[in-house]
């Protein structure tokens, strides 16, 4: 796999809708994104990834797709994208947005093949049995 991610310091790959709000605050327009790399409508990151210049920070944004998301995190392309994030140079940062854990699969299947998940609550909205059963559902088994 060519991991355009070599040149950055930092990548963000964006996997749930806020991939598209994310692209668009910077000014990124692409019909493909990373639900078509890992569908195989995009030959390779490169072609979906975007330098945000001036800074070393690199953008693999998502952009709204009727697919069946949780067959996309199970698939070749995906295991090939982990594999290229794991073969960055030491001191890369490579962070994952994911959907909500109780949306669908898609952040549990993700989260499996991750070093480290950061789950984000909000207070007075987000309940201690959501945290609590958030934790549980991404746990290694």
């Amino acid at each position: 796999m060519t991991t355009p991610t070599a040149v950055y310091r930092a990548a963000a790959v964006f996997t749930g809708r806020a991939g598209a709000s994310l692209a668009e605050a910077f000014g990124l327009q692409g019909e493909l994104g990373i639900t078509d790399y890992l569908g195989g409508k995009a030959p390779s990151l490169a072609s979906i990834g975007a330098k945000i210049e001036p800074s070393e920070l690199g953008l693999f944004p998502s952009y709204p797709a009727h697919v069946d998301s949780a067959e996309l995190f199970v698939g070749q392309p995906f295991l090939d994208m982990i594999a290229g994030m794991r073969a960055l140079p030491t001191g890369a940062i490579v962070i994952c947005d994911l959907p909500p854990v109780f949306a669908n699969d898609d952040a549990m299947l993700i989260s499996a093949k991750l070093d480290a998940y950061l789950l984000v609550v909000e207070d007075g909205i987000t309940t201690k049995k959501q945290v609590k059963d958030s934790m549980r559902l991404l746990s290694p088994t």
